[in-house]
């Protein structure tokens, strides 16, 4: 258990100070494509999948993205969810049809 969890500290430490500007790329990208899915974000980044879905959630839960109505197939041709930013005209949340249905 020791060594697991000092090769994650050690793992977290060497990412954090590049974290900000990852965060900034996958907005940047959502924001300029009105949405994508972790599996484009991958392709145009050149990013790992874990590095990317876990910046993805991360953001998701401080509100800064959120998953949207659409689906679009990956490169595996599963469905996965475009995430979009709340608010922009034009993207549908899925947070958006429970506010339809009050």
């Amino acid at each position: 258990m020791e060594v697991r969890r000092e090769t994650s500290l050690e793992a977290w430490k060497s990412i954090h100070p590049f974290l900000g500007k990852v965060d900034a790329k996958i907005v940047e990208l959502i924001r300029r494509f009105k949405g994508l899915t972790s599996d484009e974000i991958e392709l145009m980044t050149l990013m790992k999948h874990q590095t990317v879905s876990a910046q993805i959630r991360h953001l998701s839960e401080r509100g800064i993205l959120e998953p949207s109505a659409g689906r679009r197939k990956t490169r595996s041709g599963r469905n996965a969810i475009v995430w979009v930013e709340p608010g922009v005209p034009g993207q549908r949340s899925l947070l958006d049809f429970g506010k339809e249905q009050r």
